[in-house]
C-alpha cells in the first residue's frame, strides 16, 4: 500500500484484511494476509508473486482498503519492482510475532 502517516504503530501486527476490487467481476474481494509495516508503507507479500489473482486486481485497479487492528485505511496497493525494497519489503513481513 502507497505510504501513509500512522502505520508505524502498527509495527508488531502480522496480518490485515485487504480488500480489492475484482479485476473481471468488478466486486469487493476481501482475504486475510501477511504483512508487515515499515516506515509508512503496509507490505504485503504475494507467494504467487504477479500471478496471484489479488495482484491481478491491483494492476488493473490500484484502489485498496486495509483493516488491521480494528481500523480501516484506505489507500493505493502498488508493485513492488525494487530489489532493495522487495528486500525490505519481506523483512518487515517476516518478522517474528512478539508479546502474544
Amino acid at each position: 500500500m502507497a505510504p501513509q502517516p500512522g502505520l508505524e504503530s502498527l509495527k508488531d501486527e502480522h496480518f490485515c484484511y485487504r480488500t480489492t476490487t475484482g479485476r473481471v467481476s468488478g466486486l469487493p474481494r476481501e482475504s486475510e494476509i501477511w504483512s508487515g509495516v515499515e516506515g509508512h508503507a503496509l507490505y504485503m507479500l504475494s507467494g504467487g508473486r504477479e500471478g496471484s489473482n489479488w495482484v491481478k486486481n491491483i494492476k488493473k485497479d490500484p484502489e485498496v482498503t486495509v483493516r488491521i487492528a480494528g481500523r480501516t485505511y484506505r489507500g493505493k496497493g502498488r508493485i513492488v519492482t525494487d530489489g532493495t525494497e522487495d528486500a525490505l519489503a519481506r523483512n518487515a513481513a517476516s518478522r517474528p510475532v512478539t508479546g502474544r
